[in-house]
């Protein structure tokens, strides 16, 4: 199938230029259409190349995709340190609205990676769609953030090895108004306590609908849900549908990076839980 690909500026609610890509099938009526809602800072630009790849693939599949850049981030304008969890919300609203102009697709499925998952559950509530893919999501942002700040003092002691520097001190930092660098992304207290305060089961109570969970595995464990994530996907079944299942890949978000291209068996995973819930529309 023939896909168009067009990438843009658009601007958010401050007037910012946000940078997004359509990936458009010619020829076919879809149901709908996909939003790539992705991580922040140095896990975006982890699975940057894979979530090309994986547009490309469910465009060719008859599904419109969309990806775009939170400000501060990729090709969007803006700085980093300047957004915050509201400011990624109002990205992800804007780039729904501009999907629905440029598309005209009534139903969408946000496909929310790592921290991105989150962000997909909390705007879900404004607008009408088919279901959630939450793929390696992070669920427990109070830990989240524990480790972002621990990465930080992690970076400094390996350049500054006689430094004695604690959670304290960071903590400490932030609130004078100066900024941490997180892998080299400059982040301010606004964020990190605006994404440790996030209610995370608020959410989940409101949420009525389809949604699917796709974990990353280095070794096949029989589609067995992992402990951290099996709270979230009972509670998703108590109300709703939410199926669960695993791909097999050495990729990992802490390790040393394997450049590739694309995560083996993931496009057609997000493509079957799609195509399942279309079914039933």
């Amino acid at each position: 199938m023939e896909i168009i690909e067009d990438c843009f500026f658009f601007q958010n609610r401050a007037n910012q230029e946000i940078y997004g890509c359509s990936y458009e099938p010619r020829g076919c009526s879809p149901k709908t259409g996909v939003i790539i809602v992705p991580p922040v800072g140095q896990e975006r630009l982890r699975c940057l190349r894979e979530s090309v790849t994986l547009a490309r693939f469910l465009a060719q599949r008859g599904f419109p995709v969309f990806r775009f850049d939170y400000r501060g981030e990729g090709e969007s304008s803006g700085a980093f340190e300047g957004s915050d969890v509201q400011s990624r919300l109002d990205d992800i609203s804007e780039a729904i609205r501009e999907f629905k102009e440029r598309n005209g697709v009534k139903k969408i499925c946000l496909f929310g990676v790592r921290i991105g998952a989150l962000f997909s559950l909390i705007i879900s509530k404004e607008l009408s769609s088919i279901g959630l893919v939450f793929c390696e999501p992070i669920f427990d942002n109070k830990k989240y953030v524990n480790d972002l700040i621990r990465s930080h003092i992690i970076i400094v002691k390996q350049y500054f090895p006689k430094m004695n520097i604690n959670t304290d001190d960071v903590k400490k930092k932030l609130d004078k108004g100066e900024s941490i660098s997180l892998y080299g992304f400059h982040a301010k207290k606004a964020f990190l306590k605006q994404l440790g305060d996030i209610d995370v089961d608020e959410y989940f109570g409101k949420f009525i609908g389809k949604a699917a969970i796709i974990s990353f595995s280095p070794k096949d464990n029989g589609n067995e849900i992992p402990r951290k994530l099996e709270k979230f996907y009972l509670e998703m079944n108590s109300r709703g549908e939410c199926g669960y299942s695993q791909v097999r890949t050495s990729f990992s978000w802490m390790t040393k990076k394997l450049w590739t291209d694309s995560i083996p068996g993931l496009a057609e995973k997000v493509a079957a839980a799609i195509e399942g819930w279309n079914e039933g529309v």
